[in-house]
Order: C-alpha cells, then structure tokens, then sequence
C-alpha cells in the first residue's frame, strides 16, 4: 500500500561531472568523490600512479588525498585550453598521453566539479532551471525552498551547487518551513533557520565553493574519429560513440529526448548523469543552440537501480 505524505524534502545531492575522452571507458577511470570513498572510507588505493584532470579546487584536494594515501601524481591536466588526453592500455589505464606528455599511469581522477542530481526532481515534474553557475540544471524553488510542485522542498546542491555548510543551513531552513507548515513548530521557527541560512553564505550571496565550468573542459576533448585513438564513448553505460550521437544530430535530432531515442544515450544505469553534459554541448554546438534552451531529458522511475529481491519484498 502506498503511504501519502503532506511533504518531501529534495535533498540528492550532486553527481561528480565527468568529460569524455579517447579511451575514458576503460577500467582505471574515476571521480574526485569515487577516489575519497576509497581511499577514506574502504582504506583502498586502487594504484600507484594517478594523472588527475582539472585546475580548481577539487583537483587539488584529490592531489593531497593521493599523496598521503602514498599514490604518486604523475601528471595534473590543468589546461582546458589544451588538448585534453588520450589513454591506453589493453585492460585498464597504461599509458596517458595530453598535448605533448606522455606518462605511464594507472588511474585517471576526473576532478573538474559537481553537477545537481535532479532525478527525482524531474520524475516529481518540479520546474528546473538552467544553473550557469553549476553549467546544468537545478531545481527552481522559491524563498521558501519550495519547488514548483507544493508540499516539495528542495535544499543544497540539488538546486544548484553550494558548500558543505550551506548545504546543512538550507537543509534546516527547509525542515522549519516543513514544521511550520504541519504546525509543528511556531512561527518564528522559520525566521530563526533564515537568519541561519544567511550567515552560512557569503556576502555577495554566492557560496564559496568553486565551480569548474563543463564546457571549456568538454571542448579540450581529443578530436573525434581518429583511427589512431581509442574509441570515445559518450554514454559509457550503452556504449555510445561520439561519432554515432554527432551523425544522430546531423540526421535530424534536436532534442534530448530525440537524441536518447536515436542512440541510446542516457538510457544506462546512471541515466544520463555522467553523459548528459556532452550531449547538451554537442546538441547545442551542432544546432546553433543555447545549452540554455534545450529541454531536459525525460527520466523515468526507479532513479537508482533497485534489485528484483528489494521489488519481491515490496507489498506495493
């Protein structure tokens, strides 16, 4: 039986953003966030040497946890501007080569930021919004936190990328707002967590974490449908080429959706979370658009993969 609730509160947080590349496919390829799960939490270093791709703060971070994990850095890709990397290798990462560098390497950290995790948000049908700051889409809500749809709060970075502290300010601001609206709590209840929220943010109203912008990383990838390099999967999940979604587009594709249907893209496991971005950017490239105007790719239930075990156990 399916329970009603008066609220929900949107809490999902961000997906680490991830760029294609020749032979990013391969085993060896990981996130900022995947490298500190194992390292702090399994105690895991998956190799010895590690080329990290970014130029902000988040690469830096991941830099201090290699070495004193014990990993050696190798080699940090910092330059947008350049060619990106090709990398490889026969069953894994081998050999990593950017510009005119070539290093042998055994991981490959992509630490270039965060994109809002919108799943369950787009599945609820809460109006987003184009986040230029986080360069992808976020939950459009009001002063109250409230999304489009009521009795839905949406706090932290699922409405747009913010800091840690930022993030628990909003997180309780919208849990008064939730109290008071179930009268569980007064009225003041609210005001006080807004005082909250206000000082956890920084005068300008910006939060103090540092956005790496997906696009000027996404262009530095190596040019597509060289036979010399690597094959450059898109969509990781069902193996989708570049060279297969820029022949879709020119074929006639101008939305998401369309371009989903065409190639599969977006159709895996993650559901677009780590291939969404490049096919914005290729969209918009190709038709002369805005990354702006295009419509957000439809997302279907579960948000996450859910075992036939847990579905057997369900009574609904």
């Amino acid at each position: 039986m399916v329970e009603q609730v008066e609220a929900v509160i949107l809490c999902t947080g961000a997906i680490d953003k991830v760029v294609p590349f020749a032979g990013g496919s391969q085993p060896g390829v990981i996130t900022a966030g995947g490298l500190y799960r194992l390292v702090h939490v399994h105690r895991l270093l998956l190799g010895q040497r590690f080329v990290v791709v970014g130029d902000g703060e988040d690469a830096a971070s991941a830099i201090e946890c290699i070495e004193s994990a014990g990993g050696d850095v190798v080699l940090r890709v910092a330059d947008p501007d350049a060619r990106l990397m090709v990398a490889y290798g026969s069953a894994g990462i081998e050999r990593v080569v950017s510009g005119d560098t070539a290093v042998e390497a055994d991981i490959v950290v992509m630490a270039i930021g965060r994109t809002p995790d919108i799943i369950l948000a787009a599945i609820a049908e809460c109006h987003l919004r184009f986040d230029m700051a986080s360069d992808a889409w976020a939950v459009q809500r009001d002063s109250a936190l409230e999304s489009s749809q009521s009795g839905i709060w949406a706090a932290g970075d699922v409405a747009g990328c913010i800091d840690a502290a930022t993030s628990r300010a909003e997180g309780r601001f919208a849990a008064a707002q939730v109290a008071t609206r179930l009268g569980a709590l007064d009225d003041d209840g609210p005001e006080r967590e807004h005082r909250l929220l206000e000082q956890a943010v920084t005068p300008k109203g910006q939060s103090p974490v540092e956005i790496a912008n997906t696009e000027t990383w996404a262009s530095a990838m190596v040019e597509r449908g060289s036979p010399e390099f690597p094959p450059c999967f898109v969509c990781r999940c069902e193996e989708v080429s570049a060279e297969r979604l820029a022949d879709q587009i020119a074929m006639g594709a101008t939305t998401l959706n369309d371009l989903k249907r065409r190639a599969r893209a977006g159709m895996g496991l993650c559901q677009g979370a780590y291939c969404l971005a490049e096919m914005i950017r290729m969209l918009a490239e190709q038709t002369g658009t805005s990354v702006a105007e295009i419509a957000p790719m439809t997302y279907r239930p579960p948000a996450r993969p859910v075992t036939l075990n847990a579905l057997a156990r369900s009574s609904d």
